[in-house]
């Protein structure tokens, strides 16, 4: 789901500016440990860069905590989970681009920056890796459980030191 906020200081989605919206008529409460959110549900084509998803379902923010919304860097939150935790059984933004075709790959990255700055703190590729952005080969993990992107750790070093789990 792709989640739209409509705080003071963050850009807006206007759905009626959009030729493509349809209002779903439901509204949903999300908890967050921060707060609650409410969003009334809906779809439309939504555009990441160069991929277009058609018929993508969304919430659209009607009411939510002030704290920390308002303050944060960001404008919506693009959820990347898997699918069981979606609401009412909808396609992800994941599982869309790959069943229209919008993916070379059906795999998505984060590089986060080791110098963030409020203009550049990482990048979401969609589709692949950027070969630019790392040095070495990549370590895959198998995810243990298909919700959270859960992996087993069963050692991790710090400096030389390893410790067992």
């Amino acid at each position: 789901m792709f989640y739209c906020f409509i705080l003071g200081n963050h850009r807006r989605f206007n759905p009626s500016a959009s030729s493509t919206y349809k209002n779903e008529g439901q509204s949903c409460t999300l908890y967050y440990g921060s707060g609650d959110l409410t969003v009334r549900m809906g779809y439309d084509t939504v555009r990441v860069q160069n991929i277009v998803v058609k018929n993508q379902e969304f919430g659209l923010s009607e009411d939510e905590p002030y704290d920390p919304f308002y303050y944060a860097y960001f404008d919506g939150i693009l959820g990347m989970a898997y699918p069981p935790l979606a609401f009412w059984g909808s396609q992800t933004i994941m599982q869309q681009m790959v069943n229209q075709g919008q993916l070379s790959e059906p795999i998505f990255s984060f590089y986060f920056s080791r110098e963030p700055t409020y203009q550049y703190g990482g990048e979401l590729i969609l589709g692949g890796v950027l070969d630019r952005l790392f040095i070495g080969e990549i370590s895959w993990a198998p995810v243990t459980e298909q919700m959270y992107w859960q992996i087993a750790i069963d050692e991790y070093v710090i400096f030389i030191v390893p410790f067992d789990l």
